[in-house]
């Protein structure tokens, strides 16, 4: 892929506004430069099928790859091969078919380089990404896109899963090998991991797990084997992402900053919560961001009775909700 980018002498580029202002715009950030930093974290994952992976965690000489289940369906162990060309083997120690998410443990011997994980829940629309996958040592080529994400958006990995997933979408079309490589925001932060499975995903889109999501769920694997959460069924937006028009629109204090508004709703929480509702606590405990709620859904166990404080047409409430 060539990307061409014209600039002024100085390295920024020209963007005019309708007034006719001359808005500079910083384009210098390289992309070559990006992937660089970040390759010796990108491994390529040998299992059912061929796919990539990220150093995530390392405790003493035991490291943790996350990549995505597809390419350890079952839970088949894998070969993990390194930038350099070394391969260990890889032990699954648990996925979670609900995200689309795996962990391998593997002991390579030598030094290596975790990556680290940006915060996907303030990727904004139009922001760029790039995902590039493990190199391949066949051929020595590493498959590298460029492309703009959408926000984080609700939506569901594998056929039968009932766990609305948060999600990242690019216009990009990559190989059918691209299933556990990261988005990268151009900082160099995974943002996302690759899934192939999404359901209802558009033909010429690439999808990913987002970083908050993923961390999640290999943080729980990690610690415990597996994954089990309680949820709430219900999709939403932090108000502290909300511009006050969107505050007015939907009949939102402007001085609530904090929280969770309540988009949809379905399953155990219809008739309970409404949309509209804005979610402030949950058991006690103060939620200001999605990352917040996501945290204490992870903690919580399925059919668990959760007290929530919400804020309705102004006024606060507490509901009694059963997780999913």
């Amino acid at each position: 892929m060539t990307i061409r980018i014209f600039s002024l002498p100085d390295g920024k580029a020209e963007n005019k506004t309708t007034t006719g202002e001359v808005v500079p715009v910083d384009y210098s950030s390289d992309v070559a430069a990006v992937i660089n930093d970040v390759r010796s974290s990108i491994v390529r994952i040998n299992g059912v099928s061929s796919g990539s992976g990220v150093i995530y965690a390392q405790d003493e000489e035991t490291i943790y790859v996350v990549t995505a289940y597809e390419n350890v369906r079952g839970g088949v162990n894998a070969e993990i091969t390194f930038d350099s060309g070394a391969s260990v083997p890889g032990t699954v120690v648990g996925y979670d078919e609900a995200t689309g998410i795996a962990v391998l443990s593997a002991t390579p011997g030598f030094s290596t380089i975790t990556i680290t994980a940006g915060d996907s829940d303030v990727v904004t629309a139009g922001e760029y990404v790039i995902v590039s996958e493990a190199l391949d040592g066949d051929n020595m080529l590493r498959n590298v896109g460029l492309s703009v994400v959408s926000a984080p958006f609700y939506g569901y990995v594998g056929n039968e899963s009932s766990y609305p997933a948060s999600l990242l979408e690019t216009s990009l079309l990559l190989s059918s090998h691209c299933a556990g490589s990261p988005m990268l925001n151009a900082g160099g932060q995974f943002i996302g991991i690759v899934v192939n499975t999404v359901q209802d995903g558009e033909e010429g889109y690439t999808y990913g797990v987002s970083a908050n999501e993923a961390v999640s769920v290999a943080d729980e694997i990690i610690a415990e084997g597996s994954v089990e959460r309680g949820y709430l069924d219900i999709t939403g937006v932090s108000v502290n992402t909300m511009r006050s028009y969107e505050k007015n629109e939907r009949d939102i204090a402007l001085d609530v900053t904090e929280g969770v508004l309540i988009n949809t709703v379905s399953g155990n929480c219809q008739d309970v919560l409404m949309r509209g509702d804005v979610i402030i606590s949950v058991d006690e405990q103060d939620i200001t961001s999605l990352k917040d709620l996501r945290t204490v859904q992870y903690a919580s166990k399925k059919d668990q009775e959760l007290s929530v404080e919400i804020i309705r047409d102004g006024n606060m409430e507490t509901v009694q909700v059963k997780a999913s």
